[in-house]
This record gives structure tokens, sequence and C-alpha cells, in this order.
């Protein structure tokens, strides 16, 4: 009897003991339990405290671009400054803009129903948006077509390169170094050079050096003011500038198209865009907003003036005509006379004229620049750019250049600093962010 006692007292013991077992689990697993809701509901607060400062910035960016006060405080535009607690969803987001009229600052801090805190901070700017491609280092530059100079032609304040000859006609002038990279070719009949480097420099006046190959026999009729060195190397051959087709057709096609030949109306503004036919300035002034992208001629006549809107400050606009259907017959850029072209007034800034077109016969070229033209640069990727009589350009490169009679090319000011193709995707506003956001 004692003995089954004992042995009951035992059983009991060990059950006494699971249950305590039993229960502390439970009581464990129950404050894991609570612990991870814990967690949970703090990681949510955090998510929706970043949410906010999001949204908030979102906000702050839309208020930049508006023109009433009505839904963002009492300020907007330029003037908008940010609002406090402003209530949205289970929550509240503060924001702070401050800056000048091209860049702002924005900061948001939301506040989770939880008691979560984030802060997101992010630069706005209204300033063109730009992307800079390799630059023009010449002021006129051709690969296999050669570079003509005709009677009084003149480069002036920037280097010539030539992969092939460079031929001048009765006093046409190069202001500055002149290089043809071509095995055996020649700088021929050009005056006024700096320094020449060619195989052969023949005929030419030759300020400063002259680098060439045979001596006497490639220094021939020419004079030079400094030092000869034959047995130069031939300069190597340098490509044309890098002018990325898909980019700017994608850009151009950002701000809608236009089905057809177009001819804009006087006073009016164009691009971004692109033109399914031809783009026609007849006699009127228009303003360029926008890379514009021509499938098909780019026509300027009747002593029409194109402007460069000022908004793009120190960036460059570009005007692509480029059919990939046709490129041997389309594609053409052609300026008639008296013809205007007007960048911004800050430095470094120009209209650049670029042509696909495949014609390489300087009467029927890619680019036709007529009499009297003012300004611009112009750039056949894989043709031939005429320059006529009195036409007047930046800067001209092509697979060919051709400047006839009294052309003049005007590099820049002080011949040292290349033109750069900083070229604008939009003009300046809306306002857009142009930082990665940071949270906190």
């Amino acid at each position: 009897m004692k003995k089954m006692l004992n042995n009951q007292g035992q059983v009991l013991l060990i059950v006494a003991m699971i249950m305590a077992l039993a229960s502390a689990y439970t009581l464990i697993m129950i404050d894991k339990s609570v612990h991870a809701t814990k967690i949970n509901k703090a990681i949510n607060d955090e998510k929706a405290a970043l949410w906010l400062a999001e949204a908030g910035v979102e906000k702050a960016v839309w208020c930049l671009n508006q023109t009433a006060g009505t839904n963002c405080g009492g300020t907007f535009g330029a003037s908008y400054i940010g609002e406090s607690n402003m209530n949205l969803g289970n929550g509240t987001v503060t924001t702070t803009v401050s800056g000048d009229t091209t860049s702002k600052t924005v900061i948001a801090v939301g506040h989770s129903s939880g008691g979560q805190t984030k802060t997101v901070h992010i630069g706005a700017s209204s300033a063109p948006g730009t992307v800079t491609q390799s630059g023009f280092d010449f002021a006129v530059q051709a690969t296999g077509g050669g570079v003509t100079l005709s009677n009084n032609a003149q480069i002036n304040d920037g280097p010539t390169y030539s992969d092939a000859d460079i031929v001048c006609s009765n006093h046409a002038e190069t202001e500055r170094d002149v290089y043809v990279s071509k095995s055996g070719g020649k700088i021929d009949g050009c005056e006024n050079i700096r320094d020449a480097h060619a195989d052969k420099v023949l005929n030419s006046q030759v300020s400063r050096n002259a680098y060439y190959k045979n001596n006497p026999a490639d220094i021939s009729g020419t004079t030079v003011g400094g030092t000869k060195y034959p047995g130069s190397a031939t300069p190597t051959p340098r490509g044309l500038p890098v002018f990325d087709l898909d980019f700017w057709h994608a850009a151009a096609e950002a701000g809608g198209t236009i089905t057809g030949n177009y001819s804009p109306p006087n006073g009016s503004t164009l691009g971004p865009k692109k033109i399914n036919g031809n783009l026609t300035i007849d006699g009127v002034t228009v303003t360029i907003t926008g890379p514009v992208w021509v499938a098909g001629n780019i026509i300027l006549t009747n002593g029409a003036n194109l402007r460069l809107s000022l908004d793009f400050g120190s960036a460059s606009g570009v005007l692509l005509a480029d059919n990939p259907a046709n490129r041997a017959n389309s594609g053409l850029v052609i300026i008639n006379n008296n013809a205007t072209i007007t960048r911004s007034p800050v430095d470094g800034s120009y209209i650049f004229f670029v042509s696909t077109n495949t014609r390489t016969d300087q009467w029927s070229p890619a680019i036709n620049i007529g009499n009297n033209v003012d300004g611009g640069v112009f750039y056949a990727t894989s043709g031939c750019a005429t320059v006529n009589n009195n036409g007047l350009a930046t800067a001209v490169a092509g697979y060919k250049v051709y400047l006839a009679n009294n052309t003049f090319v005007n590099y820049d000011n002080t011949g040292q600093t290349p033109v750069s193709m900083k070229l604008a995707t939009t003009k300046a506003g809306p306002w857009r962010p142009v930082q990665g956001s940071r949270s906190e």
C-alpha cells in the first residue's frame, strides 16, 4: 500500500512538472508573439513615416510648378516655401523649401500615427536638363573629304584638322594651327598659319613652325617664320565629334510629334518636338525651347530669324535633320541668304545644326549655308558642309567642308576654349528632382 502511494506521488509530481513546463512555454510564446507584434507595428510605422515624407517631397515639387497657391498653403512656384503639419492618411508631414530661382533644397519630415519620424532630402532644379558629348575641338574639322577654302575665306581663333588635304585659294587664311593626318597629305596655298602639321606643306605662309616629311620637297614654296622640322610624324587621325542619334531622337520625341511638313508662325516657339516632314522657317522669328528632330529637311529662308530661348543659359540647342529611311536624299540643312541664328547671350551657348545626309558634293551638300547667314554650329556627320559667300559660322565639321569666297568661321574669342557640346534636353523649367533622395 505504501509503495502504491509513493508511486502515485511520483506520478503527480511528474504531471505537475509537465504542466509547469507547458505553462512556462505558453508564457514564452505569448511574450514572443507580443514582441513580434510590437516589432511589426514599429516597422509599419516606420514605413508609414517614410511614405509620408516621400509624399511631402512630391507635393513640394508639384507646388513649385503651380501658378496659384490654393492647394499649397498660399505660396507657389519659385516662391513656394513649404507647409507645416499637413494631414495625410494617418499621419502628418512638414515640408520646407529653400534656394534661389533655379535651384531648391526640399526637406520633408513625415510623422506616423505611431510616433515614428522619417526625413527625406532632395534637390530640385528648373535649369535646363543637359548632356555633354564630345566637343568641337576645332573651328573646322573634316574626315575623308578634306577642307577647301576659296578666295579670302578665313578660319579665325581656332585650329583646323582634316584626315585629307587642306587646300586654300588666293589669300585664304587659317589663323591657328592646321593639321592633315593623311599619309602623304598636304596643306597647300594657305596663309597665316600659326603651326603647320602635315607630310607636305606647300605654297603656304607659316608664321611659326612647320612639321613635315622631306626637306626641301615637302616644304616647297612655303615661308616659315619659325623653325622647320623635317622628318616629323604624320598627325594621328581624329574622329568627328560624337553625336548620339538615338538619345536625341528620344529627347525630341518626348515633346510629341507633328505629322507632315511644318511652317511655324511668327513669334512661335518650337521644341522639344519631332517633325515627320520638312521644317520650313520662312521669313519669321521662331524661338527654340528644346531639341527638334526633323525626319525631313530643315529650311530657313527669306531672312528667317531662329533664336535660342534665354532659358538655355550656357547650354546649347539642337536641330537634327535625320531621315533614317532616306539619308541619301533627305535630312538636309538648307539655310538661305540673310538668315539670322541667335544663341543665348551666355558664353558657351549655341544652336547646333546636325545633318545625317550623305551627300559629299560641295555644290549639292548635306548642309548648305547661304550668303550673309550669321551664326550657328554646323555638323554634317556623313556629308559635306558648305558655307557660301560672306557666311559666318562658329564651327563647322563634316566628312567634307567647303568654305566659299569671303566666308568666316569665328571659333571663339580666345582660341583656347573648345566649343562645348553641352546640349540641352529641355529648356528651363519645369521644376524637377535632380538628386537621389536621402532618408534619415
